[in-house]
């Protein structure tokens, strides 16, 4: 049972939370905690329920199994990560890259990404996918960056259209602009 929720947690989920020593092997802890969950489980279940089965059938594996079993539970969240990035890609590979996009400015590339990414000034998340040099990781960086960047405009763009627009004087004060709402009555008098 998870204690901050309460929720009752597979043992793929438990392997998939970070130990809090490092020394110790989830596998180590499975094997361990197995043979009293399996226990748990029975007088919860009933002796022939299929989970009891499938416990059972854990118990009886060899450890490299179980060892490989955690690490796939372990590494399972980023490996999903990982495939949507690479969906992302696939998808967005004609996205338009600015022309005026300063690599310099693009957060987790390399030195020699931004000095490969400037010299090429790729039109596309597609055509900086064919440099050499060019890291699939470096391609998500930038392909959020311009996502990110994109919606940042997008949003001033919308909020633009819905700001009056501000004069200043020479002063550089705001004129124009009343922040204080004024209504006028039937005859034309002005009052708060």
């Amino acid at each position: 049972m998870d204690e901050q929720d309460g929720a009752h947690l597979s043992a793929a989920e438990v392997l998939q939370r970070p130990c809090e020593e490092r020394s110790v092997n989830a596998a180590d802890v499975l094997s361990t905690h197995l043979p009293g969950v399996c226990s748990a489980v029975e007088t919860q279940q009933g002796k022939g329920h299929a989970h009891v089965e499938q416990l059972r059938a854990l118990l009886q594996m060899e450890g490299a199994s179980v060892r490989t079993a955690a690490i796939e539970c372990y590494y399972a969240p980023y490996m999903k990560r990982q495939a949507r990035d690479v969906e992302d890609l696939r998808r967005d590979e004609g996205l338009l890259l600015p022309e005026d996009l300063d690599y310099s400015r693009v957060g987790s590339l390399s030195a020699e990404e931004i000095e490969k990414l400037e010299a090429h000034r790729p039109g596309s998340i597609g055509h900086a996918q064919r440099i050499p040099g060019v890291t699939p990781s470096a391609l998500v960086t930038l392909l959020k960056h311009v996502r990110r960047q994109k919606k940042k405009q997008d949003h001033q763009v919308r909020r633009s259209r819905f700001e009056p627009e501000q004069k200043t004087n020479s002063v550089g004060d705001i004129t124009g602009v009343s922040s204080i709402p004024v209504n006028e009555d039937r005859d034309g008098n002005s009052r708060l």
